[in-house]
């Protein structure tokens, strides 16, 4: 780990010397101190296995030498062995308890799991040890930042940058901070400072477009946006259609299927333009995007077959982009995003196979609910709301509700004890049968969900929606307003303070009692 080299420059002070076993002889000891100069030497090479075999002859002369355990730590760290990493670290505190260094290193197998309250902790106690151990500082602050304690994180980015300014990671990270906190032209300064200091740091650069973006500054936005998928030379934005133009254009399906449906808005715009266009994207989405896109040529992948990036102009007349490129072109400012209800078209069968299914349920509406949305810990903890918190929603009398969060529901579902049933198939999986899910979400009333996959694909099919958002959310829904220029049929609903559902859940549920009472659902 680059925090090795740290932990190691600055040597063991006396204290920490004196808690390892004396071992036999002054000779025995400057050979345990060459062995671990050399350990050191090879983990800073990246040779971790040569690294490894010196610190266990280490342990072979000295067998409570808390440095080699440290060492070892490292290693199984960078070889993502992180139970492992955690018991060499918590050896190696044990046999030397003043080390802020193994603290410190303990912190990041922490943050690097995922547990971030333990990472927190750690680089606390790191501190206590050696207030200037200036990794920490930049360790607490990322781990505050994933725990949703952006100002506190702040604090101490700012302390470690008194300390390190020409770090242009810790500047990215600020910059990070800063957009969680909803202030981008803070967030927009620190990112352009990180890529002031190394312009080659592509994290700075892609932030930057999604700040960009997230604030509707589509000028500056979009042609950021392409610099961060490529270095090559493709035309500025306001050129239009031009690397389009009569072009056979192969388009790889990229990021998460909500991605590949918000992406697929782009191609009716397209396809005029295109002598041809191939569509390679998820197999689950193939079937509903043949049936939408009738011009467009679908290939269904598997999702290790995709590319994010975009490749780049083969022949005079052949271009492969990503479908993340597309939005770039099409379109480029607000004025051009095409006003459709929806552009995809869900199965008739199938529709009506619902509707007969939900007819069973009895009059009133049919609302479909999703509650979790997110890939990795953050962004979960960011959009999801625990079934828990929608109380005042299902207290709602006159409507059908109808599960669409995807995965196993059941045990969430019973352990929320919910005064009204959410209604379940067990045949409607939309991690398998995409087409399926497009058809019971098309038989619906009204969605209302979090920031995920449902969204974008009730959106698509011009179905009634209500998505629900924290303060500071994905740059595709901007900052403000309670319409989104991807799907006119959804309405966005946000969160007033960051991490507060509770003025959302109730101004949900008044809008559906005035649903209820028109019999109708209202946009």
């Amino acid at each position: 780990m680059a925090e090795l080299r740290d932990n190691h420059a600055n040597g063991r002070s006396a204290r920490e010397q004196r808690v390892s076993r004396p071992v036999a002889g002054a000779g025995m000891r400057h050979q345990v101190a060459r062995f671990l100069e050399r350990a050191q030497a090879q983990f800073q090479a990246a040779a971790y296995r040569e690294a490894g075999d010196i610190a266990q002859r280490v342990l072979a002369l000295d067998a409570n030498n808390a440095e080699a355990y440290h060492l070892l730590g490292a290693i199984a760290h960078r070889e993502e062995r992180f139970a492992e990493a955690e018991a060499l670290l918590d050896k190696a505190i044990s046999l030397n308890r003043r080390s802020p260094y193994f603290r410190h290193s303990l912190g990041n197998v922490y943050r690097a799991q995922g547990k971030f309250e333990a990472a927190e902790a750690a680089y606390r106690q790191a501190l206590k040890l050696d207030p200037g151990l200036s990794a920490a500082y930049l360790g607490l602050a990322t781990a505050l930042r994933t725990l949703g304690r952006s100002r506190d994180a702040v604090v101490y980015l700012e302390r470690y940058l008194q300390r390190e300014p020409n770090d242009a990671e810790a500047y990215n990270e600020l910059g990070l901070n800063y957009l969680e906190l909803g202030r981008l032209d803070l967030a927009v300064e620190q990112l352009r400072a990180a890529l002031r200091l190394n312009p080659a740091h592509k994290a700075a650069r892609d932030n930057i477009a999604l700040v960009l973006l997230l604030a509707e500054n589509f000028r500056e936005g979009w042609p950021a946006w392409l610099r961060s998928l490529t270095e090559l030379p493709f035309p500025h934005p306001s050129t239009a259609t031009a690397p389009f133009e009569g072009r056979r254009v192969l388009i790889h399906g990229s990021m998460g299927v909500g991605d590949e449906i918000m992406y697929a808005s782009c191609l009716p715009a397209l396809t005029p333009h295109a002598e041809e266009v191939t569509l390679h994207c998820d197999r689950r989405l193939a079937p509903l995007f043949e049936r939408s896109f009738p011009s467009v040529r679908t290939v269904g992948v598997d999702r290790q077959g995709h590319t994010q990036h975009v490749i780049g102009i083969l022949a005079p007349d052949e271009i492969h982009i990503a479908g993340s490129f597309l939005p770039a072109y099409f379109p480029p400012n607000i004025e051009r995003f095409a006003r459709r209800r929806s552009f995809l078209v869900a199965d008739p069968a199938q529709v009506a196979e619902w509707r007969k299914r939900f007819d069973g349920l009895g009059t009133g509406l049919r609302i479909g609910l999703s509650w979790r949305g997110g890939a990795d810990p953050v962004n979960r903890r960011q959009r999801s709301i625990p079934l828990a918190a929608w109380g005042s929603i299902l207290a709602v009398r006159g409507v059908h509700f109808v599960n669409l969060q995807y995965g196993d529901v059941d045990g969430e579902i019973e352990e929320a004890r919910l005064a009204v049933p959410i209604n379940r198939w067990r045949d409607a999986n939309p991690l398998a049968d995409l087409d399926f899910f497009a058809a019971q979400i098309a038989a619906l009333d009204l969605v209302i969900s979090v920031d995920n996959t449902t969204v974008h694909m009730a959106g698509a099919l011009g179905i009634a929606t209500w998505a629900l958002l924290p303060k500071v959310p994905d740059w595709r829904w901007t900052m403000a307003g309670t319409t989104t220029h991807w799907y006119p049929s959804v309405r966005l609903l946000r969160q007033q303070e960051a991490g507060r559902w509770e003025g959302v859940m109730q101004e949900v549920a008044t809008r559906l009692e005035s649903c209820v009472a028109a019999g109708l659902v209202d946009t």
